[in-house]
């Protein structure tokens, strides 16, 4: 999903679900908010409650995916609300933490590979990270 493609139209059909996921002592609910732009099925996540209703004048950015438009962001013209970034927390921190470790003992194999994987890892965030970000700014511009 690296082309970013922008969608508008009315908002119609509209469903709502969550996700809940984690472990016990860290749970994450992600709000699925599925609805019609003309013929496009879209779906929507996010981590708070989508603002969209029937009739809405949408502006979303992402790309086909599987026959649906996969919403990294959303503008609802008509309420005036912009889907939130979703923060990607201290992983990424992390992971370079991990990867410049693993290089400084670059005398085990193992942490070699340790440092590489959390490298492509850490790349891999921020790709998405930055993607989100053109996404939102898309929705947010035009």
């Amino acid at each position: 999903m690296e082309e970013l493609v922008l969608l508008k139209g009315v908002a119609s059909d509209i469903e709502r679900s969550t996700q809940t996921s984690g472990s016990p002592n860290t749970l994450t609910t992600t709000h699925l908010t599925m609805f019609k732009i003309g013929d496009a099925r879209v779906i929507l996540e996010t981590s708070l409650p989508a603002v969209i209703s029937e009739g809405d004048e949408v502006k979303l950015a992402g790309a086909n995916d599987n026959g649906q438009f996969q919403a990294l962001a959303c503008r609802n013209v008509t309420a005036d609300w912009t889907s939130p970034l979703k923060p990607q927390g201290c992983a990424f921190a992390m992971l370079i933490f991990m990867a410049v470790l693993s290089f400084a003992l670059f005398f085990l194999i193992l942490t070699i590979f340790t440092g590489v994987l959390a490298t492509v890892i850490a790349l891999r965030i921020k790709k998405r990270d930055e993607l989100m970000k053109r996404a939102r700014q898309m929705v947010l511009e035009t």
